[in-house]
């Protein structure tokens, strides 16, 4: 099987594996960023 034919046969992942880790640290940063809201005001995001 060539490269090219392993790419097209893989439609469940169409996002490119440094966009994935991209999201996964933006999602990081925001829980951080929430956790950090709640301590200032714990009425937020309760």
């Amino acid at each position: 099987m060539s490269e090219e034919s392993k790419k097209k046969s893989k439609p469940e992942c169409p996002l490119p594996k440094e966009m994935r880790e991209n999201m996964k640290n933006v999602a990081e940063i925001v829980d951080k960023h929430k956790k950090f809201v709640k301590k200032i005001n714990p009425l937020d995001f309760s």
